[in-house]
């Protein structure tokens, strides 16, 4: 055989081989062979691995030709590029399978994760975001800085989002939406200015959330919620008024409270706490029962139950506060029903309540039963309690155990005066050191223990108080707090 005729016969036989091989299953073509083979209904595409061999050689040639690196390079980055664009589009679930895949063969492409962490916002899924930033150590971009600090504040680390906001408005002077169209800009800019004044609101920064929120409420489309967020301060400040002026404008030109970020229900809740306070006693019990409508059931259940419950308890003690025993009795006991048909934590509010009502009623067992409850559950000790078992267990002609329960009072109502006496003097002291103590307390109690650390770092250098370095120390072990009594009040 000739040297032609072997030639054409190894063709031949490499061209039947590549025929063997194009059934094999693969689940995704590349795009040459979609290309190249668009009509071929008959055919398979070709395995994941082959796929890649093909591309692979293709990549070769081209390397070979002036620009050849670049095309490279932008292939290989294509699924990049296309989780971009479908971030741009707020189609977070298809950017998120896109990069996964690409990670799977580039691990180590930081814009690739940062681009992961972006969908991982979008997608609420805070955690995940936050994980990858402070796995790459840092943000590269203005939207990594934006979905960073968002994060940040949606999971309560307040502080380090608020820093992280300053970067990001810093970006925003700078120019940085000048490319968006109006409504992207108007959306990013009043989402950042929301979201900071909740930093600056829970770190006590009120005079700075205050400021902030007046910025928000020249950002079109986001009046309702920068009046939410200057009540919300105004409360904090101990202005129930001026907050209440501005809910109820909220409430006034949206009634259904469409353009809030939070729930209608919650946001009637809060107002009917404020008109509560501010002794609008029948307009709160409106609010509460309108959260309640608000607060849709499913199965038999409200989407909040919590939010519910402190609504329940909250018409009770209005209507107490009324003289309209009867109804407070009512709507505590079906409180106390509604708790075991959901889990809630039992209401301390609602046992006293009926537990006065039982004494009034000469029933002082009934009264102890229900006092009794709040102990077995762990609820924090209150004056309020021990006097009512005092006057129960006097009722029953029991002197002995009635007059340690009168010690027991005068002990808490001292410790209750005290720590009132620190938070009133530190009211007007936001910036104080034992301010960011005291917060921290707060952060630590409620399970925060993140926030609380980020709050407690500047002021350790300045830490000269036997409660601080407790403090700390359960912070950092997450262990029982030391008790706020415990606070030396005498420098207040």
């Amino acid at each position: 055989m000739t040297n032609k005729s072997k030639k054409k016969k190894k063709s031949a036989d490499l061209d039947a081989r590549g025929k063997g091989t194009r059934g094999l299953d693969s689940g995704d073509g590349s795009l040459v062979d979609n290309a190249v083979h668009a009509n071929d209904g008959d055919r398979e595409k070709p395995a994941k691995g082959q796929r890649k061999r093909v591309l692979f050689l293709l990549l070769i040639v081209v390397a070979a030709v002036p620009g050849g690196l670049f095309f490279i390079d932008y292939w290989q980055r294509l699924p990049v590029l296309e989780a971009q664009q479908k971030i741009r589009d707020r189609d977070f679930g298809f950017a998120m399978t896109v990069l996964n895949e690409y990670l799977q063969d580039y691990p180590n492409d930081l814009v690739a994760m940062s681009l992961k962490a972006r969908a991982h916002a979008g997608l609420e899924e805070f955690e995940k975001c936050k994980d990858i930033y402070e796995r790459v150590e840092g943000v590269f971009q203005f939207e990594d800085q934006f979905a960073f600090a968002k994060s940040l504040t949606m999971l309560s680390f307040y502080n380090e989002a608020y820093s992280n906001w300053i970067g990001v408005m810093a970006y925003i002077s700078r120019g940085e939406l000048d490319s968006f169209s109006k409504t992207e800009k108007n959306q990013k800019l009043g989402e950042a200015l929301y979201l900071m004044t909740v930093c600056q609101s829970q770190l006590g920064e009120v005079d700075r959330a205050v400021q902030t929120a007046n910025d928000l409420m020249g950002v079109e489309g986001f009046e309702m919620q920068a009046r939410y967020l200057l009540g919300l301060v105004q409360a904090k400040r101990g202005n129930g008024l001026e907050a209440i002026e501005q809910w109820d404008y909220c409430l006034e030109i949206d009634p259904d409270l469409t353009s809030l970020k939070i729930p209608p229900h919650f946001f009637l809740y809060e107002l009917g706490v404020l008109k509560y306070e501010q002794g609008d006693i029948e307009s709160s019990i409106a609010m509460m029962e309108k959260s309640l409508t608000k607060n849709y059931f499913v199965n038999g259940r409200p989407m909040d139950p919590k939010t519910a419950g402190q609504s329940i308890e909250a018409i009770g003690v209005a209507y107490d506060d009324l003289g309209d025993l009867e109804k407070s009795k009512l709507f505590w006991t079906r409180l106390l029903e509604f708790e075991s048909q959901t889990g809630l934590r039992p209401s301390l509010i609602a046992r006293e309540g009926l537990a006065n009502v039982a004494l009034l009623e000469s029933r002082p067992q009934d009264a102890i039963e229900l006092l009794v409850q709040l102990r077995a559950a762990g609820i924090e000790e209150k004056s309020s309690t021990t006097y009512l078992m005092q006057r129960a267990l006097a009722m029953q002609g029991k002197e002995k155990e009635a007059l340690q329960f009168g010690e027991r009072t005068k002990e808490l109502r001292n410790r209750e005066l005290r720590i009132n006496t620190i938070r009133s003097a530190l009211q007007s002291k936001t910036g104080s050191y034992w301010a960011a103590v005291l917060r921290a307390y707060d952060f630590a109690k409620d399970g925060n223990w993140g926030q609380a650390s980020q709050l407690l770092q500047p002021v350790i250098e300045n830490m000269n108080d036997d409660f601080s370095r407790r403090l700390l120390k359960a912070v950092r072990e997450k262990s029982e707090l030391p008790p706020l009594t415990d606070v030396p009040v005498d420098i207040f």
